[in-house]
């Protein structure tokens, strides 16, 4: 009879302790509920605000995103939010290749001027100079457009029509050209050669793209073949990119057995071997 009436008591506490921590969960949620709603408020009252006192007319989309970016800057340098656009124009250089003509650009003094026409490309072959100012593509005014808006309308479906109109150094009359979009690679080397006698010089600035492994291989098997001893891997200014590549990368200098460690996930510290190379 003792016994009965323990294991009842044992049960009756049981479910006192389960039904407690139930209400404790609960009340943690309904907190939190609470917290996220005053949030919203605080957010599209913050928001209203802006839009009617604000000299300029702002739209939603674009206050929503600079608030999310705002949010992510405070966390630490790298990490940032895309648009749907950015975000596609940063994974087409991931891939290191574009369709467009092929040329890199700049704003100067309010205008935009090609910088640099890439060797086999539309851009190249049409025969687009260093300091030609970009003043209209296919028929519209480009001279009070900024580089962004420049470069989306030069770039577009594979084989289609671009046609640029420049204003060239020396040359009375604009200079018009027409060129078909291609395929346009964009290495993420942008340069290798031997400084001296057996010291090789690599510059990686443009990010670690899905051929970067590839690239840097190629372009060390060259410099060895010229007689290279010793390296300057150049990385100032590169953005970064695919871990994957990276870690091929690190692999190619890593001495065998040696012991490097990276994290990919919060908490999660993973260990790599070096391959050597």
């Amino acid at each position: 009879m003792i016994k009965k009436r323990q294991r009842k008591i044992v049960l009756v506490l049981m479910i006192l302790v389960l039904s407690g921590s139930a209400v404790i969960t609960t009340r943690a949620i309904t907190q939190e509920r609470i917290a996220q709603e005053k949030l919203s408020r605080d957010y599209i009252q913050g928001m209203e605000l802006i839009r009617e006192n604000y000299v300029e007319p702002m739209e939603y989309e674009l206050l929503t995103t600079t608030a999310i970016q705002g949010m992510l800057r405070s966390l630490d340098p790298h990490s940032s939010f895309y648009d749907r656009k950015t975000f596609d124009e940063f994974r087409m250089e991931q891939r290191s290749q574009y369709y467009g003509i092929g040329a890199s650009i700049q704003q100067r003094n309010r205008g935009v001027y090609i910088i640099e026409p890439f060797k086999d490309t539309p851009a190249g072959r049409a025969g687009l100079r260093y300091g030609d100012q970009i003043i209209a593509i296919n028929g519209q005014n480009s001279e009070n457009w900024n580089s962004d808006k420049v470069r989306d309308n030069l770039r577009g479906e594979l084989g289609t029509e671009a046609r640029v109109t420049v204003r060239r150094a020396g040359v009375d009359i604009p200079v018009n050209v027409t060129m078909e979009r291609a395929a346009v690679d964009l290495p993420s080397v942008s340069g290798f050669y031997m400084l001296k006698p057996g010291v090789g010089y690599i510059a990686l600035s443009r990010g670690f793209h899905s051929t970067t492994s590839d690239e840097i291989f190629a372009a060390i098997n060259e410099l060895k073949a010229g007689g290279m001893q010793s390296l300057v891997f150049d990385l100032r200014g590169n953005p970064g990119g695919y871990l994957d590549q990276a870690i091929r990368v690190a692999d190619k200098f890593l001495q065998q057995r040696s012991d490097d460690r990276f994290r990919s996930e919060p908490g999660k510290p993973a260990r790599r071997q070096g391959l050597g190379g």
